[in-house]
């Protein structure tokens, strides 16, 4: 055996031990060719998963501070336990959340998802609401919450919107319109700010 023929037995043993070495991600991989540069599948992958480790960074785009606390009083909501509404509210100043709260019965009494609501002209008078909570959690924790910002996923009710203004509030952030004109007059005599952000679906907060 020639020198040269040497060369390339011990060149190929060491491409064989290399393609070894490579674990086809194929889902049928019984099927398959084994080889990397073959199997459509394969390659496929293999470029999706390089563009997902090396993102174009320009494309990325952080949630202004704003949309970011709105998301997690989406989150909160999630724990209401009035299934006519489902409300969260989260006590926000100088970026650092305070307190959060949601709509729930009064504590250690059934939930209405379990027995049911106490209806009262058309409103279910179990629960204490998200902004009540949130302010009373706080006052529980002994935490000030003078000129913070609430968002809250829907708008203050009238009685909510009272005990905000009392507390010292002095932005609300709300995501639909709830049913109370009267919180933005009287936000407008107080120079109390009154900000509309849109909820967004679980889709949109993932792009």
């Amino acid at each position: 055996m020639s020198t040269s023929q040497i060369g390339v037995s011990a060149n190929s043993d060491q491409v064989h031990a290399k393609r070894s070495l490579w674990v086809c991600p194929c889902p049928i991989a019984l099927h398959c060719t084994g080889r990397e540069s073959t199997c459509e599948f394969a390659l496929t992958y293999t470029h999706a998963m390089s563009e997902k480790q090396s993102p174009n960074q320009s494309e990325h785009q952080r949630a202004p501070w704003d949309d970011y606390f709105m998301n997690i009083a989406q989150v909160v909501s999630s724990r209401s336990t009035c299934h006519r509404k489902f409300v969260g509210a989260v006590l926000v100043r100088d970026r650092m959340i305070l307190s959060t709260g949601y709509n729930g019965s009064i504590r250690g009494m059934p939930h209405c998802t379990e027995v049911g609501h106490m209806m009262e002209n058309d409103h279910c008078v179990a629960t204490i609401h998200a902004e009540v909570n949130a302010i009373l959690q706080a006052a529980r924790n002994g935490i000030n919450i003078d000129g913070s910002t609430v968002y809250v996923t829907a708008s203050p009710c009238w009685n909510c919107f009272k005990s905000l203004m009392n507390a010292g509030v002095s932005r609300v952030c709300f995501g639909e319109f709830y049913r109370d004109q009267r919180i933005f007059e009287v936000a407008e005599q107080l120079s109390v700010e009154l900000i509309h952000l849109p909820l967004k679906s679980s889709l949109e907060q993932a792009e």
